[in-house]
């Protein structure tokens, strides 16, 4: 299939968003002002442009960094983050979204020849992802994307159950955590409970109990799977068998076992009773 070649221009760095910003800050305010301000100062005629071109340029500056403000309180960009000119420069972190992208387009690469099908899948799902970064779309549709490659690693069926060389295997496990990772961002970005206090994690083995009311663990679809208050809950003892990373509220989450049961539970859901 034939790739378009990128639209030229200088508004191509910018979002749609970014662009309606840049063409209101560069036209309508200067010219605004500089008519505005000739009608009431000045007699009737015309005058250089230079006479108004310092106060009108400072005011543009000032409408476009109060706009990219009120834009990223809202979770629109202005920047166009699949430009070539917006690119981590050598030593700058790339965005999360940024890094998503790449490890979608480094797994469908590395799958193209073992699984085309799959392939073709993630290639999609990129380009799909890509399209919405790039129009600045709110942050409430750019996280449904990240939910939809997020249902890649389901059950049966799913990209967790075709068999990977050793190198798709860690692209795999790598594109889980940026997906994970993005969906933590927009999780609070939208406003939903999120914890930024530094948790030191539990170690391997540490022997736990399950506290009733609180939340194990959220699913999918968002709902939370709160501890059940029953006296079998209250005298049971785990131990931790696995730290699995942050979950989507941002919270240590962990493996824990009692006899052959093994669940998911939160940091907040578990009472210390004692270290290996």
């Amino acid at each position: 299939m034939d790739k378009r070649a990128p639209p030229n221009g200088p508004l191509k760095a910018f979002s749609f968003h970014g662009r309606i910003l840049v063409i209101v800050c560069l036209f309508t305010l200067p010219l605004g002002i500089y008519f505005t301000v000739e009608e009431r100062f000045f007699e009737p005629g015309f005058y250089p442009i230079i006479v108004l071109a310092l106060p009108a340029t400072v005011c543009a500056l000032g409408l476009f960094v109060l706009g990219c403000l009120v834009f990223r309180c809202f979770g629109l960009r202005v920047l166009n983050p699949t430009d070539p000119g917006n690119e981590a420069l050598p030593g700058d972190e790339p965005s999360e979204e940024e890094t998503l992208l790449a490890s979608l387009q480094r797994l469908s690469d590395a799958l193209r020849p073992h699984d085309s099908h799959w392939a073709g899948a993630l290639a999609a799902l990129h380009d799909e992802a890509a399209a919405e970064f790039a129009s600045g779309a709110p942050v409430s549709r750019r996280y449904q994307v990240a939910r939809k490659i997020e249902r890649l690693f389901g059950g049966m069926g799913s990209l967790n159950d075709i068999e990977m060389p050793g190198e798709c295997q860690r692209l795999h496990t790598e594109l889980f955590a940026r997906v994970q990772s993005v969906l933590r961002v927009y999780w609070r970005a939208l406003g939903r409970p999120s914890h930024t206090a530094q948790v030191a994690p539990l170690p391997v083995g540490t022997t736990v109990r399950l506290i009733p009311g609180t939340t194990r663990y959220f699913e999918r679809g968002e709902s939370p799977v709160v501890v059940a208050d029953t006296p079998a809950v209250r005298s049971q003892t785990w131990r931790v068998v696995r730290y699995d990373g942050p979950d989507i509220t941002n919270m240590p989450s962990y493996l824990v076992q009692h006899d052959d049961t093994f669940m998911t539970a939160r940091h907040e859901a578990l009472e210390l009773l004692s270290h290996t």
